[in-house]
């Protein structure tokens, strides 16, 4: 049954139903490392279609520790019908013939999607933070999905390099005490810093003496957290960066309400890779940022 956009069982139902919503403003957070899925008819978030957005592992919004009883068991490589989660996830009139068109999926989690009802193999396809806003335009999978499989996954041991570069404020740095100028936006010095695998999940420490007050950083391959205290203890102030590049850009000495970084943790990449990475063949790994500034795109503005 249908309550207040929730797709809920009936008494006595043993079929396997996620925590989600058909309400297509409201909607998941699809920022964090919880498993979030976006499935819809006619586009991500068309009136024009039905959809459906929530949590295959169970609902968990990502934020602080990660609950004992997550991934959900009940959940974890189970089976789902899609008309489970929307009735319109097929014709009214011609039940056998599915409809789904797109889909956005992220956070640690894998799903396959199958042309059958039951997860009979093979699948149609895999993802792991992807996806396709227009399915009718790229292969043969439109309107061919009946039911989906998911399950917790961090492809920790797939990680091979990340880096993260902290660029210098637009001033430029301290000389004796007084702000240099610069000669342009897009040759400003930084610190790159690369990210192995031993890497991840370690606190390290950020100490700009003598040399960057950073106002940008550019995160390539991995996803990291910045804290103000030098120990990443008492929340992080933000967390972004994905499989390919991504960048944050604030107003120099307040990256914290006028605190600086001073430690910082990184992970194996989760989100959308809206860009390509820039720092894999890329000769230039010196000291700036020059290679950094090229303007990004976004099917999912508004979204996520």
């Amino acid at each position: 049954m249908l309550a207040h956009g929730i797709l809920e069982q009936e008494p006595g139902e043993e079929k396997v139903v996620p925590p989600g919503t058909i309400d297509l403003v409201v909607g998941a957070r699809y920022n964090t490392r919880s498993c979030k899925l976006g499935l819809w008819v006619n586009g991500p978030r068309n009136r024009k279609g039905a959809g459906w957005e929530g949590y295959p592992l169970g609902y968990w919004d990502g934020e602080g520790w990660q609950p004992g009883n997550y991934p959900d068991p009940a959940l974890n490589r189970a089976c789902v019908k899609l008309t489970d989660l929307h009735p319109e996830f097929i014709l009214a009139n011609n039940p056998t013939r599915p409809q789904l068109s797109s889909y956005l999926m992220t956070g640690y989690c894998e799903c396959e999607f199958f042309e059958t009802e039951d997860c009979t193999p093979p699948a149609r396809f895999s993802v792991f933070n992807r996806e396709d806003s227009a399915l009718w335009k790229n292969g043969q999978d439109d309107n061919r999905i009946l039911s989906m499989r998911c399950w917790y996954t961090d492809h920790w041991d797939l990680f091979v390099s990340g880096s993260v570069r902290f660029v210098e404020a637009e001033l430029g740095p301290l000389v004796d005490g007084i702000r240099q100028p610069i000669i342009s936006n897009n040759h400003r010095p930084s610190i790159l810093v690369n990210i192995g695998r031993p890497d991840l999940g370690q606190c390290k420490q950020f100490d700009r003496t003598g040399q960057v007050l950073p106002s940008k950083i550019v995160i390539n391959g991995c996803t990291c957290a910045f804290w103000s205290n030098p120990d990443c203890s008492h929340g992080s102030s933000f967390i972004f960066g994905t499989s390919g590049r991504e960048k944050r850009e604030f107003a120099p000495d307040y990256a914290f309400n006028g605190a600086e970084i001073a430690s910082y943790r990184c992970w194996p990449p989760w989100g959308i890779a809206w860009e390509a990475r820039s720092d894999i063949g890329i000769e230039e790994m010196g000291p700036y940022d020059d290679v950094y500034e090229k303007p990004g795109w976004n099917d999912f503005t508004g979204v996520v």
